[in-house]
C-alpha cells in the first residue's frame, strides 16, 4: 500500500505538471506562430547565422558558431518535416519553411517547459497556486517569450539552463544542477558567469562539482575544436570572443542611462512593472511581508545578469534572462503585499 499511495502521488503529481505544460503551451505557441510566420528574419544576424548553422554551414559570426545544440536538432527533425510541409502548405515549399518550423517547434518547447520550471521556482517561494500560475502567464505575455520561441534563435535554452539551475539550487536538485553545469556553456558561453553561484549554494559536493566543472570545459573546448576546424578558423578566434566583450561595458552604460535605455529596461516586463512598483509602497511593514522570502542566491542572479548585461550591451534580452528573480518577485508581491489582498480567496487551492 506504501509504494501504491506514491506511484498514485508521482502519477498525480505528473498528471498536474503536464496539464500545466500544455496550457504554457498552447499559450506561448499561440503568440509565437505569429512572429514565426510574419517577422522578416533575415534582418536580424542572430537569425541569419543560427539559419545557416541548421543548413550545416557554420562559417558564420564566431560569436555564434558554437551555440549549436539547437541548429543540430532542427537541422536533424527538419528532414521529416520537409517530407509532409510541401502537402500542407504547397506555396512555402522551398528548404527556408521546413527549418523555421524547426525553430518554432524545439523553441516553443523549451519555453513551455522552462515556464513550467518557472512556476515550479515561485511554488518552492511560498506562494499559492494562483500567484505563480499568473506570475508565469505574465511572464509568458513579455515579448521575449515571443522573440525566443517564434524566431530563428538558440536563447531559449540559454533561458532554460538558467531557469533548470534556480530550480536546482531551491530545490537542491542535483539532477537539475548538474544538467545546467553541463548544458548551460554550450547553450552560451557566458554561462560560466554562474559557476560561482553554483559552486557556493549548490547541493552538489565540490570534488563532484570540480569534476562536472572540468568536464564542461572539455566539451566545450571540443565542441569549439570541432567548428573552428570544419570552417578552418584557428583557436585564437574561440579566445577572442570574451575580449570582444569588453569593449561592450561602455557603450552598454551610456546606453543605459539614457531615454532609450529606460524604455528597454521597462519593455522587459512592459506593465508587468506596476505590479513590481507596487510591492515597494506601503512602507517598509508590508514590503518586508513578501521581501523576506528573497533569498541571497536569488539576488546574486539578479546581478550576475547585470553584468552579462554590461558584457553583451543587450539590455533589455539580458535583463529577461532574469525571469526567476522577476518571476519570484512578482509572484511574492502577489501572495503576500497587502495591495493584493484579493488572492487570498484563492490560496485554499494548493498543490503539493
Amino acid at each position: 500500500m506504501k509504494y501504491l499511495s506514491l506511484f498514485l502521488s508521482v502519477l498525480d503529481k505528473t498528471r498536474f505538471n503536464l496539464a500545466l505544460f500544455l496550457l504554457f503551451l498552447t499559450l506561448i505557441s499561440a503568440n509565437s506562430y505569429n512572429a514565426f510566420l510574419h517577422y522578416n528574419f533575415p534582418i536580424s544576424q542572430d537569425g541569419r547565422d543560427y539559419f545557416e548553422m541548421a543548413r550545416g554551414n557554420y562559417n558564420v559570426e564566431k560569436i555564434h558558431r558554437y551555440r549549436a545544440i539547437i541548429p543540430l536538432t532542427v537541422e536533424l527533425i527538419s528532414i521529416p518535416i520537409s517530407k509532409v510541409y510541401k502537402h500542407i502548405w504547397p506555396y512555402r515549399a522551398e528548404d527556408a519553411w521546413p527549418l523555421r518550423f524547426g525553430f518554432f517547434i524545439i523553441n516553443t518547447m523549451i519555453m513551455a517547459i522552462s515556464s513550467l520550471f518557472l512556476f515550479l521556482i515561485c511554488k518552492s517561494y511560498g506562494t499559492g497556486f494562483f500567484p505563480a500560475l499568473i506570475t508565469t502567464i505574465m511572464i509568458i505575455s513579455c515579448r521575449f517569450t515571443t522573440y525566443f520561441a517564434g524566431l530563428t534563435l538558440t536563447d531559449s535554452l540559454y533561458y532554460f539552463m538558467i531557469i533548470i539551475m534556480m530550480y536546482g539550487l531551491k530545490k537542491r536538485n542535483t539532477w537539475m544542477i548538474s544538467l545546467a553545469i553541463i548544458i548551460g556553456p554550450l547553450s552560451k558561453e557566458s554561462f560560466f558567469l554562474f559557476y560561482p553561484l553554483i559552486f557556493f549554494f549548490g547541493s552538489i559536493g565540490k570534488f563532484k562539482q570540480f569534476m562536472l566543472y572540468v568536464f564542461a570545459i572539455l566539451l566545450l573546448g571540443a565542441t569549439h575544436y570541432l567548428i573552428d576546424n570544419q570552417v578552418s578558423h584557428s583557436l585564437y578566434s574561440s579566445v577572442a570572443i570574451a575580449a570582444d566583450h569588453l569593449s561592450n561595458i561602455k557603450y552598454t552604460f551610456s546606453r543605459l542611462f539614457s531615454i532609450k535605455g529606460f524604455f528597454e529596461v521597462f519593455s522587459v516586463l512592459g506593465l508587468n512593472f506596476i505590479v513590481l512598483f507596487m510591492g515597494f509602497l506601503g512602507g517598509k511593514q508590508k514590503i518586508n511581508l513578501w521581501l523576506q522570502y528573497v533569498d541571497l542566491p536569488l539576488v546574486i542572479l539578479f546581478l550576475l545578469i547585470l553584468i552579462h548585461m554590461f558584457l553583451s550591451s543587450d539590455i533589455a534580452r539580458m535583463l529577461f534572462f532574469a525571469a526567476p528573480f522577476w518571476a519570484v518577485f512578482l509572484a511574492l508581491i502577489l501572495e503576500y503585499h497587502p495591495s493584493f489582498l484579493f488572492f487570498s480567496q484563492f490560496t485554499s487551492v494548493t498543490v503539493k
